[in-house]
């Protein structure tokens, strides 16, 4: 009974259980986010400048979501998608900024 509270109270000091190891689940979850960041770089680094901004936020959603699925995962390849798709995001968040000077 002692060991199972020292464990119960090591994991709760420590913040928790530990994460699990993403799934191919996670990865697809990632994939359909990076395709949406995908499918509206056309329109924001060269369509028309009324969709830009509405792009470029689209973009944003999809990196969060992969963020949030990253955060949900002990997985160094799913942290690193994360900061890619920030940076996208930036990116296009950037380029929507300059469509509408």
């Amino acid at each position: 009974m002692k060991l199972a509270r020292v464990l119960a109270w090591s994991l709760f000091a420590c913040g928790g259980a530990p994460l699990p190891p993403a799934t191919h689940a996670h990865f697809e979850a990632i994939q359909r986010q990076e395709a949406r960041q995908d499918e509206v770089e056309a329109s924001v680094l060269e369509g028309p400048c009324p969709d830009a901004a509405d792009d470029a936020e689209a973009s944003c959603a999809a990196a969060e979501r992969v963020c949030e699925i990253s955060a949900e995962v002990d997985d160094r390849d799913a942290a690193l998608r994360c900061e890619r798709a920030r940076e996208r995001c930036a990116g296009h968040r950037a380029a929507a900024r300059r469509c509408a000077e």
